[in-house]
């Protein structure tokens, strides 16, 4: 099954990270194509794998993370080697909150995307940063949470937008949408529409 396959090869990134690493954790990609991996932080996409494998509830990753300011104006390197800027000040912010390219989302893979349905989102190495367009707030999509949704046409689904960024839960982690709710706890992804 493909999930067992991703929890696997987070997990065995989480466990050679911690082993290389000490007390600084990985993020693991969950595209099996992508080789990327930050040493900088430890990601909730790991935290995920911890939390299902062990019953431990997830890290926030924006703490962790080691804030840096990005504009409109800063020039950034995509994963690829191209020269880009994000021209959306809301997104640039909240990326550069949650470290930039040192952080737990990586690199860009391309510019901003503005969608018909009002909203725009950035693909990065490690997931997502998607703006609300009834808020305008800016949140982090990533993981097995990040798959579910994907999995599910993304805004054009039954859940709509992200409202929130992922968050602890008994057990686990939960992200909220514009129509319902997604959660990871003890290793299973549930999807929960209002």
């Amino acid at each position: 099954m493909m999930i067992d396959g991703a929890i696997a090869k987070r997990t065995l990134c989480t466990i050679a990270a911690v082993a290389a690493l000490g007390l600084v954790g990985t993020a693991c990609s969950s595209d099996d194509d992508s080789t990327a991996a930050s040493s900088e932080t430890m990601s909730t996409m790991a935290s995920e794998d911890m939390a299902g494998m062990t019953g431990m509830s997830g890290e926030s990753t924006t703490a962790m993370a080691t804030p840096t300011n990005i504009t409109t104006s800063t020039p950034l390197t995509t994963a690829a080697g191209a020269n880009i800027t994000i021209d959306n000040e809301a997104i640039a912010a909240s990326y550069g909150e949650r470290g930039g390219p040192q952080g737990y989302l990586g690199k860009p893979l391309g510019p901003v995307v503005t969608l018909p349905t009002g909203g725009s989102f950035i693909t990065l190495q490690n997931g997502s940063l998607y703006q609300n367009p009834q808020s305008g707030k800016v949140f982090a999509v990533h993981g097995m949470i990040g798959d579910a949704w994907g999995e599910r046409n993304h805004e054009n689904g039954e859940l709509g937008y992200p409202t929130s960024d992922e968050t602890r839960t008994d057990g686990g982690l939960r992200q909220t949408y514009d129509h319902g709710t997604i959660t990871f706890i003890n290793g299973r992804v549930t999807v929960t529409p209002s």
